[in-house]
Formats: structure tokens, C-alpha cells, sequence
């Protein structure tokens, strides 16, 4: 039970950094898209 437990946390944690890395992926296409602009 234990060990499924620390199983879901990281697999969450996996989950959590992907969000994050698309995050701030997104943050910067947008940051690049604003120096375009007038």
C-alpha cells in the first residue's frame, strides 16, 4: 500500500513539472510573439 502510494506521488510529480514546462513554453512563444508586435 505504501509503495503505491510514493507510486502515484511521483507520478503526479512527473505530471506537475510537464504542466509546468508546457507553462512556461507557452510564456515564452507569447514573450516572442509580443516583441513582434508594433
Amino acid at each position: 500500500m505504501l509503495g503505491h502510494d510514493s507510486d502515484d506521488r511521483a507520478e503526479a510529480e512527473v505530471i506537475f513539472q510537464a504542466e509546468m514546462v508546457k507553462l512556461a513554453e507557452t510564456v515564452y512563444n507569447l514573450e516572442d510573439y509580443a516583441m513582434i508586435l508594433p
